[in-house]
């Protein structure tokens, strides 16, 4: 299934699916991630998509919904879903590119992501993976600095 860019980053970076886990451990500042971050709609190929991220102080909700047209439709509705998850901060740490950025461990279902954030300007980054930094590890943070939109806080 086609996915925008965005979507495709949070998700590879999420990368976790099923129930939420148990970890509800958080360290760190988090006070700047709590609220709803929204990418709107946007446009790619003919579809449409947009994508909402929630933090509380111990989890993360992620919703999708992909529209089959332009312009996010709601007649036209292809594909919602939703992920929880608990997260945890970690220390400032830098992208690739040397942005500066914070560390951040996703957990759902025992299974834990580790990626990196940034807010610039009130929009909310998140790091893409490789082959070599995947996220599968902490050694492993996703740290690829490569991204073309992000999510507005809304609340």
């Amino acid at each position: 299934m086609k996915k925008l860019y965005f979507m495709v980053a949070i998700s590879v970076a999420l990368g976790l699916s099923g129930c939420t886990g148990t970890d509800s451990t958080t360290s760190g500042t988090n006070s700047n991630l709590i609220g709803t971050w929204s990418n709107g709609c946007e446009n790619y190929d003919g579809i449409s998509g947009e994508g909402v991220l929630t933090f509380t102080s111990t989890q993360l909700e992620y919703r999708e919904k992909e529209y089959d047209g332009p312009n996010c439709d709601e007649t036209k509705v292809t594909n919602t879903s939703t992920d929880i998850m608990t997260y945890k901060i970690g220390s400032a740490t830098q992208y690739n590119n040397g942005t500066s950025a914070t560390e951040i461990d996703l957990t759902k279902e025992g299974e834990t992501k580790f990626s990196m954030y940034s807010i610039e300007n009130n929009i909310f980054y998140i790091s893409d993976g490789n082959a070599t930094n995947d996220g599968s590890t902490a050694e492993k943070r996703a740290n690829i600095y490569d991204f073309t939109s992000g999510m507005k806080k809304v609340s």
